[in-house]
């Protein structure tokens, strides 16, 4: 699709990605100059994943929600569905790959991924695809982008909650939370635990304990996983006063609560005060 011009005003200039789902292109807008991710996806897809997140994207802008890419254009362009967003400058993932991440550094981070997902929760919203590749930087501020796995919170009574979604785990397996391995009714809480596991990366030095997993049975590779992130085998993994109290506390949550993110902010918050 290189060279393509899609709805007259977005020149696609190279790709960048390439997922499950589709193909991320970037691209320029002909007359600012200004450049653009393009995510695009086969017509006849039976997932529909672009569909979906354009309407929660353009959903949660509506709201207010401004840590969220807002949709430029969404529609048909030859055999494919086209989603144009802003183009940011780098993901965590590439950040941490490049410069070695101070605590306070880390801290805020992490604070901000915890307030992103205030704003994002509020609006009854789950992401369940929380990742360092999923949180992008630009101008010093973060955005939390990748919506194409996201649902709307939906109550349920406690004897549905455990089992339900089983035979389907949705999610990238390396950072779904416990909870979601164990086919639980999406929950606040999961989006929560997965920025846990990308504390423990970042404190690991870009490593998890269920990374490499010798096996090819993904079945097998799931449950080992699951395995490994149980809270009793988390607390295990580092010593960092303020990763066990955040993983506790979001361990802990009932699946149907709303979460004190406050209070998970001010975890961060303290801890860098007391290191002074």
């Amino acid at each position: 699709m290189t060279e393509c011009l899609i709805h007259n005003k977005y020149r696609i200039i190279e790709k960048i990605g390439n997922g499950k789902f589709g193909t991320v292109f970037k691209g320029v807008h002909k007359k600012t100059s200004a450049f653009v991710a393009v995510k695009c996806e086969n017509k006849s897809a039976v997932s529909r994943t672009l569909c979906r997140e354009t309407k929660i994207l353009n959903y949660l802008y509506k709201e207010g929600i401004r840590n969220t890419p807002p949709v430029l254009w969404y529609g048909l362009y030859g055999d494919n569905l086209c989603l144009v967003m802003p183009l940011y400058e780098f993901s965590l993932l590439e950040w941490s790959s490049i410069r070695e991440l101070s605590k306070p550094d880390l801290y805020k981070i992490i604070s901000d991924c915890v307030r992103a997902f205030s704003s994002i929760h509020k609006q009854m919203v789950i992401h369940r695809d929380v990742k360092p590749e999923n949180i992008m930087f630009k101008n010093g501020e973060l955005y939390i982008i990748d919506f194409g796995l996201a649902v709307f919170y939906k109550p349920v009574q406690e004897e549905e909650y455990i089992g339900k979604f089983k035979p389907q785990l949705t999610g990238t397996p390396k950072w779904m939370s416990f909870f979601q391995h164990q086919g639980c009714c999406p929950s606040f809480k999961d989006d929560l635990i997965s920025i846990s596991y990308i504390l423990l990366f970042l404190l690991n030095g870009r490593t998890l304990p269920w990374e490499k997993i010798d096996l090819d049975d993904p079945d097998k590779k799931n449950e080992i996983r699951q395995s490994r992130k149980s809270f009793e085998k988390m607390i295990t993994y580092h010593s960092d006063p303020a990763f066990l109290t955040y993983t506790k506390f979001c361990y802990d949550l009932s699946f149907d609560c709303m979460p004190d993110y406050d209070y998970l902010i001010d975890i961060f918050k303290n801890d860098i005060k007391k290191s002074y």
